[in-house]
């Protein structure tokens, strides 16, 4: 993010993951032009620092996603980066 600040990053991570990354994306948040070119893409087990840069994904949206609970995450990033 530092190298390339005026990107849009999305993230695609479980809950325990993000917290074990939370700092560094915190750190690379700040480099960013704009906070809120990245996306963080978990379900609702995290809260923390990054809250207002999560997408949640729900288990309901595994039909719409052709997907099941192990890509639920991946395959909702990459219709946020669809939509882009």
């Amino acid at each position: 993010m530092q190298g390339r600040p005026g990107d849009r990053f999305v993230i695609a991570a479980s809950p325990v993951y993000l917290r074990a990354v939370e700092e560094d994306l915190c750190s690379g948040r700040q480099a960013l032009r704009h906070p809120d070119s990245m996306t963080i893409v978990t379900t609702r087990g995290y809260q923390g620092p990054l809250s207002d840069n999560i997408a949640l994904a729900r288990a309901g949206m595994m039909k719409s996603l052709n997907t099941n609970m192990t890509g639920l995450n991946i395959s909702y990033a990459l219709q946020i980066l669809e939509t882009v």
